[in-house]
């Protein structure tokens, strides 16, 4: 007796061929999506962060500033990092980019530049104090720069 071979075992054979053919056309090509090169000893270079800590900071809108001029707003007391990292050997600086207000505040820095060397460079010290400024100081301040105005003005 001959084997005959059923239309939905042929209708399932035709279906994989295509599905077979329909995938291999919508797959990426191999190029498209490379598979990421394993980091190997002498193509891996740690990098490492620049931050510390703010001491004594009451006011609004401190702003720090790194090496390549990237600002980093400070709003609170304690630890600070700058998001970008550097590769050994790299020189680093922090700089007071804008100072609190209020309260009016003056920021000084300490250890805000250096070299990386081989780990985080996290001993930059900001230190804030608050401006107290008298009454009878500031409305003499206020009148002479109001005198200044009115004799610019008058150019």
């Amino acid at each position: 007796m001959p084997v005959r071979t059923a239309p939905f075992a042929r209708a399932l054979f035709v279906s994989a061929l295509a599905l077979g053919g329909l995938t291999q056309a919508c797959a990426p090509a191999a190029s498209a999506h490379p598979e990421p090169a394993t980091p190997t000893a002498e193509s891996y270079r740690p990098a490492y962060v620049v931050g510390g800590r703010v001491r004594g900071l009451e006011g609004i809108g401190l702003s720090l500033r790194d090496a390549d001029g990237r600002l980093l707003q400070v709003d609170d007391d304690g630890r600070f990092a700058f998001g970008t990292r550097l590769e050994d050997g790299t020189p680093y600086a922090v700089e007071i980019a804008r100072e609190p207000i209020s309260p009016v505040q003056s920021c000084v820095i300490v250890n805000g530049k250096g070299t990386i060397s081989g780990a985080n460079a996290v001993s930059v010290e900001v230190v804030c104090t608050t401006l107290r400024v008298d009454d009878e100081d500031l409305r003499a301040a206020t009148a002479e720069e109001a005198a200044v105005d009115v004799r610019q003005a008058s150019r």
